[in-house]
C-alpha cells in the first residue's frame, strides 16, 4: 500500500488490543497498511523501538 491510513481512537485502542495477540502481517505489512510508529509496532511486538528500526534497516521482520 502506499498511502497507510492515519490512526483513530478506534485503531489505538485496536492496537492495545493486538499488542496482546501474536501477530499475522509481519512489521512491514503491518506498517505498510497502517500509519503506526516504530514505537507502536515495537509495543505490539514486545520489543524495543531500536530493535524495530533494526528489522526496518536489515529490510526484515517476525515472520
Amino acid at each position: 500500500m502506499t498511502n497507510p491510513r492515519p490512526l483513530g481512537e478506534r485503531e489505538l485502542a485496536l492496537i492495545d488490543l493486538y499488542a496482546n495477540c501474536f501477530p499475522e502481517l509481519s512489521p512491514q505489512d503491518f506498517y505498510a497498511k497502517w500509519a503506526v510508529s516504530y514505537e507502536q509496532i515495537g509495543y505490539i511486538c514486545w520489543r524495543e523501538p531500536t530493535t524495530v528500526r533494526r528489522w526496518f534497516a536489515n529490510s526484515q521482520g517476525i515472520k
